[in-house]
């Protein structure tokens, strides 16, 4: 880990140099006057691909069949009848232990990426699975010499035709990544160049390693663009409507963490278009992630916002969080000390003083502030230009855990500055125009319900008598899984009755597609599909 540090070390002081400090002033306000000059950090580089493109997306593929002999595809998967469902299970011929690496669903269809080890070599087959005909489908994907590097497996359906997953082989001695499509229908799939090559055995393979995928959608919900990151900071930005893909001339934005003693999380935070992102620097110890931030630009690498917030400040880390559009982020922030929050492994959440908001530019555009004996959250983005606030009153469990007393919400106008309260109703049925409004899964948050019911225009809103996970299904359907213990209960929110059901019990959602719900079994790789509905 030198290596790493030391680069991250490099490059975190020539960032901080260009700081202007300090970034708020006497009464903690975010100081606006930095420098708006940009700053060369990276080169594009060159397109790796200007093959044709097919109608759907620009990936160039063949249609060809896995690279895995015939005599050699072992894996068959089983679709078998089970309680309101089916079982999914991999027989592997007795030669490794089937896995699912990655896991996606769009529209009425599944996919499970597997892995498998055998005789020194990792298998790759993708899982069709077709959960309303109860069908499940195994298709050779690749076979590659297994090395001595980490590597976290990802797949995503990006449209009805087609999924996405990465691709790792080793040849005349070099590890090389490359993006792979896959077409659900044939099995069919193909590759575009390398995008990067480590060669086996080298310190670069033994410390970096693909850290993190981004994904932009269009208005219909298919995926266009792909953001790549890997540990030490190199980014690739993939479009798939051209089928090229973007590196960069050697600028690093490295994660944070470490493989032996901390979890890994990246410090890059990109608009959902992938067009812009926003890297936070560590301090020099590299333990700690700095209050300094940097906002650049993703295929030209140019610096457009150098930033920070006052050292006396502890953020809500991971910290940025944009809206949908991509126009505007929110940072949350409580004076060290007095963070009346959460901790996690790589992160903290705090109970905050105040909250600062900024446009696409970096530009701070509003400050919101706590009431006397109270502290604000972000609920969720409404809207662009809206947020839903939860306001309330720190309350102790423990020495270091706080929880939320006397919640109230209020919906915030970054165009005003007008914070409106909302009304809370006993009943969901009381609210005329009900919207669902599941909890963010951007940034860090502690103690919040995980969903709420909305009437916006009457402001008036219920929450559920309990806590969990909320998970939105393809079709739109909204499940809540809750704990207690080792047991598990997972409810479904009825839209007619307009309250939550009990769907499932003793399972762990790993997906959720139409009106089924997968889980994995609890031994063995296998998994549980069940139909809601029935």
């Amino acid at each position: 880990m030198n290596k790493h540090m030391t680069i991250t070390i490099a490059v975190s002081l020539v960032m901080i140099f260009l700081l202007i400090m300090p970034a708020f002033d006497n009464e903690r306000t975010m100081n606006a006057a930095i420098s708006e000059e940009t700053v060369e950090v990276r080169e594009r580089a060159g397109v790796l691909d200007e093959a044709p493109t097919d109608k759907v997306n620009g990936l160039n593929a063949d249609h060809t069949a896995g690279d895995i002999p015939t005599s050699e595809q072992k894996v068959i998967a089983k679709a078998e009848p089970a309680e309101h469902g089916f079982r999914l299970s991999f027989e592997d011929g007795g030669e490794g232990y089937v896995q699912t690496a990655a896991i996606d669903a769009y529209g009425d269809v599944a996919v499970h990426l597997t892995e498998r080890e055998a005789a020194g070599k990792n298998y790759y087959e993708m899982i069709v699975v077709r959960p309303d005909r109860m069908e499940a489908q195994a298709y050779p994907l690749y076979s590659a010499d297994a090395v001595e590097q980490p590597f976290y497996q990802k797949v995503k359906i990006i449209n009805e035709k087609k999924a996405l997953f990465l691709k790792r082989t080793v040849h005349e001695g070099m590890i090389n990544y490359e993006l792979a499509l896959f077409y659900l229908e044939t099995g069919g799939h193909g590759t575009l160049p390398a995008f990067w090559s480590v060669p086996v055995g080298s310190e670069e393979a033994g410390e970096d390693f693909l850290a993190s995928a981004h994904y932009a959608q269009d208005d219909d919900g298919r995926t266009t663009k792909v953001l790549l990151t890997s540990f030490l900071g190199k980014m690739w930005l993939a479009d798939l409507d051209k089928g090229s893909i973007y590196g960069h001339g050697g600028q690093t934005f490295p994660a944070f963490g470490d493989l032996g003693s901390k979890p890994i999380r990246e410090l890059i935070y990109p608009t959902p278009q992938l067009d812009r992102f926003i890297y936070n620097f560590t301090e020099k110890d590299q333990i700690h992630v700095s209050n300094h931030f940097m906002l650049a630009d993703t295929l030209s690498g140019k610096v457009l916002k150098l930033f920070s917030v006052d050292d006396g400040m502890a953020l809500s880390d991971p910290g940025p969080v944009w809206n949908r559009e991509g126009t505007a982020f929110f940072l949350e922030y409580a004076s060290k000390g007095n963070e009346m929050g959460e901790y996690y492994d790589n992160s903290n959440a705090v109970a905050a003083e105040e909250i600062a908001f900024f446009d696409r530019d970096g530009k701070r555009v509003g400050m919101l502030k706590a009431e006397s004996g109270e502290r604000i959250n972000v609920y969720e983005w409404l809207d662009e230009q809206r947020l839903l606030i939860e306001a309330y009153k720190p309350k102790p469990v423990s020495d270091t855990v706080w929880s939320k007393d006397e919640i109230r919400y209020k919906e915030y106008d970054l165009r005003t500055g007008k914070l409106t309260s909302y009304g809370s109703v006993k009943e969901a049925n009381a609210l005329k125009e009900l919207v669902l409004l599941p909890l963010r899964r951007e940034g860090t948050t502690f103690d919040s319900k995980a969903f709420v019911a909305l009437d916006r225009q009457n402001r008036q809103i219920w929450e559920p008598n309990l806590d969990g996970r909320a998970s939105l299904s393809t079709d739109g359907s909204l499940y809540i899984q809750t704990w207690n213990g080792d047991s598990s209960v997972i409810y479904k929110w009825d839209t007619a009755m307009k309250e939550l059901v009990e769907a499932a019990n003793d399972s762990d959602i790993r997906l959720a597609v139409g009106t089924w719900l997968a889980a994995a079994e609890r031994e063995g790789s296998g998994f549980i599909y069940r139909n809601t509905e029935e």
